[in-house]
């Protein structure tokens, strides 16, 4: 037997006060959308609930996160902030006792789950800041069949009665409560932990339940509001128990353990006692497909049939607030992550006006405590920002689609084979070629190679940590060349190979720290990390880190899936124009953008026009009344968001003063120029030839006396060059000023 606890997730059940959230994939994307990161840095400022919401509020942060619905009415009236609503990767549930008689009837178990109103509690209990769910996979999860079969949102009173009736649930002796197919007293122990919304949820569906007939004794259970003991471990006294569940990983193959009819008799496993042929029917398709699509086949069917079968009643999922900023950065909700801050977000974030390749991104988070003076495995700031976001600094070989699928990455193709393909691989036993891109590089500039996929792989093998052992089933791992590697496993399960194949390829300089320090402390605490450690592949690198307080990251320069300069929208025109008050004046633009666009102009900083863009070139009309000098800047803004922008600078003269300039004064100072350069050109050469000669010839006096004025000659011309220009200097001054 294969325990729950050895293939890198495990399903934690704690207080329904607390569940993380993990990044999970939205709808919508492809893979090769995925460019950036656009900003420079990304700053994590480590800051309670109420600094959280107050810095967005006051423009420090531009996104805030894991903030409670009390908030969400303040944070919505402003009118530069958007308020996302994040499922938590968690629900509460009621558990059913399957072993007890008479809950082993599916029977009662369906008419339960049917008379259950998960809206009403929603909306009475946690006043809508949780979603109705059926499924045992939260509706975000890639695999979830939330919304695939008749929902049990609402209460099925006449359903639930008809089920329990036919299968014998009779209230024999008229006291309003039904006994047990043999006709004896029906008494059932409902468990709920001793916190007000567990006691709410509870009372509420001690009534419903009431209403069929059935006889409910609500038992408050004293536990710990960090107690790492779970209320139905170990296996206690109740028939049902409300509980949360808590899932902390994409890993599904929990499922096929945690309902396993084998496991019915474990402690620790099949915590509802469930045994069901059929369920158990799926488990090797699940855990042994070849595919992506046989596996979620499997998963499905499972779904389906824990649905219908109720050994345990998903009720609802929790929300928490991500909010952000709009008035200076786009591209939040580039892909639609139930986490903002997911690695493909932070790298689409760009500024929304003027460089779309610059800024700092000020993200404000949580602390959470660290609680192992309580031997309770929960994330501090360190594990939090290096555990769940380490993706930001390293990257892997495939990474999965918004299907669930997966895509090349660190690879630009990569083969299957097995024994049937090629009878030098091991029967059982799949052989996958990866042909490396060649663009990838550390930080540093050092070209990331077969032998970092090798060296990476074989670490992840010999640990002893739980999240890495599925890498024990790599038979083998070599190089063809230095861009070409190859991974033999000993499944042909398309799970075990998914999840070994998302492992983040680690630089040298992590793997040799993790060999002193031992791979069972990873993850490494930041603080205590030479620099040099930090040789990044992925879109960050870390610039700097204090504990409890704030990380920064920065943008990696030699980041291999850096923006593409030439999709950039491009405009151009003339810096400077001077023009009459009161007159019509057109601006014009050279626009280049490969993408649709629009086009918005700001007078100074205020929104002036706004277009959509059609052609290459845009112009726009403006009628100046007063003397002055004023910006027009144009943004073009691409359909991904990109910007590019051109600022004219317009110096409005008085119509009668600019009639002047532009019919007396330039033509007058333009003559003169001519002029007066004649003059110091013919006159200069003279000079210059005199000077050669003089000593040599005899001149008459009156010849030396003309040479004598040249001198004269010269300054006059300079003079009626500094004259005549000097009004156009004067009054851009003056106007600028």
């Amino acid at each position: 037997m294969y325990p729950i606890k050895k293939v890198g997730l495990v399903i934690v059940l704690i207080s329904l006060l607390g569940c993380s959230t993990i990044p999970t994939p939205g709808r919508g994307w492809t893979i090769d959308d995925i460019q950036g990161p656009c900003v420079d840095q990304v700053i994590f400022h480590v800051a309670d609930e109420d600094e959280r919401v107050n810095g967005l509020l006051n423009g420090t942060f531009d996104i805030i996160c894991d903030v409670s619905q009390r908030y969400s009415a303040e944070l919505a009236a402003h009118e530069s902030i958007e308020v996302e609503s994040v499922l938590e990767n968690g629900y509460s549930s009621i558990f059913i006792n399957c072993d007890w008689y008479p809950l082993n009837f599916s029977a009662i178990r369906k008419a339960v789950a049917l008379t259950i109103s998960k809206q009403d509690i929603c909306t009475e209990i946690y006043n809508t800041t949780v979603r109705p769910l059926d499924t045992i996979l939260p509706q975000q999860h890639v695999y979830s069949a939330e919304g695939l079969f008749e929902s049990m949102y609402h209460s099925e009173l006449n359903e639930a009665n008809a089920l329990l009736n036919d299968a014998g649930f009779l209230d024999v002796d008229n006291d309003t409560y039904r006994e047990n197919p043999l006709g004896q007293p029906l008494e059932i122990i409902f468990a709920v932990r001793n916190d007000p919304v567990s006691i709410k949820i509870g009372e509420c569906i001690v009534s419903s339940l009431e209403e069929l007939g059935l006889q409910i004794i609500l038992s408050i259970r004293e536990i710990l509001p960090w107690d790492p003991t779970p209320l139905i471990y170990p296996y206690r006294e109740w028939q049902l128990a409300l509980d949360h569940v808590s899932i902390e990983s994409d890993d599904i193959r929990w499922i096929a353990y945690e309902f396993w009819s084998e496991y019915a008799d474990e402690a620790d496993y099949n915590i509802p006692k469930y045994r069901s042929a059929q369920f158990d029917s799926w488990r090797n398709q699940l855990l042994k497909g070849h595919s992506h699509e046989e596996v979620k086949e499997a998963i499905t069917a499972m779904q389906r049939i824990l649905f219908d079968d109720c050994p345990l009643v998903p009720l609802c999922q929790e929300y928490t607030i991500s909010a952000y900023r709009t008035d200076r950065f786009t591209g939040f909700k580039e892909y639609d992550f139930s986490e903002i801050l997911h690695r493909w977000n932070l790298q689409h974030i760009r500024q929304k006006r003027g460089d779309s390749l610059s800024g700092v991104l000020h993200c404000g988070v949580p602390y959470i405590p660290d609680y192992s003076q309580t031997d309770t495995e929960l994330y501090n700031f360190n594990d939090r920002i290096f555990g769940y976001y380490d993706d930001m600094f390293f990257d892997s070989l495939l990474v999965e689609n918004a299907e669930g699928g997966l895509n090349p990455w660190l690879c630009e193709s990569y083969t299957k084979e097995t024994h049937d393909d090629d009878p030098s691989v091991v029967e059982g036993n799949c052989r996958y070629t990866f042909k490396l891109l060649n663009n990838v590089t550390w930080n540093d500039g050092t070209p990331l190679t077969a032998f970092d996929i090798i060296s990476t792989f074989v670490q992840y093998r010999n640990s002893t940590r739980f999240e890495y052992s599925l890498a024990k089933s790599i038979s083998s791992v070599y190089s063809l060349d230095d861009f070409t590697v190859v991974v033999e496993i000993a499944t042909e399960s398309y799970l075990s190979f998914k999840n070994i194949i998302e492992c983040k390829i680690l630089s040298k300089a992590v793997l040799e720290y993790n060999n002193d320090t031992g791979w069972d402390n990873w993850y490494p605490h930041l603080g205590d990390l030479p620099d040099q450690l930090w040789e990044a592949s992925g879109p960050f690198t870390v610039e700097e880190y204090l504990d409890n307080e704030k990380m920064t990251v920065a943008k990696n320069q030699e980041y291999f899936r850096s923006v593409d300069t030439s999709r950039l929208p491009y405009i151009s025109g003339v810096d400077n124009i001077t023009i009459s008050s009161g007159t019509i004046h057109e601006l014009q633009w050279d626009v280049q953008s490969s993408k649709p666009h629009s086009i918005e102009i700001y007078r100074n900083d205020t929104l002036y026009y706004t277009s959509e863009g059609d052609g290459s070139e845009f112009m726009l009309q403006i009628n100046e009344s007063e003397e002055c000098c004023v910006m027009y800047t144009a943004y073009i803004i691409d359909n991904e968001g990109f910007c590019g922008s051109h600022t004219i600078h317009v110096t409005v003269l008085p119509h009668f003063e600019m009639a002047i300039h532009d019919f007396f004064i330039n033509p007058i100072s333009l003559l003169f120029t001519l002029v007066g350069s004649s003059v110091m050109i013919f006159y200069g050469a003279r000079i210059i030839h005199y000077k050669r000669t003089k000593g040599t010839h005899t001149r008459g006096k009156s010849e030396k006396n003309n040479l004598n004025e040249l001198p004269k000659t010269i300054e006059l011309s300079i003079l009626v060059l500094c004259v005549t220009n000097s009004n156009r200097i004067l009054r851009s001054r003056i106007l600028k000023s």
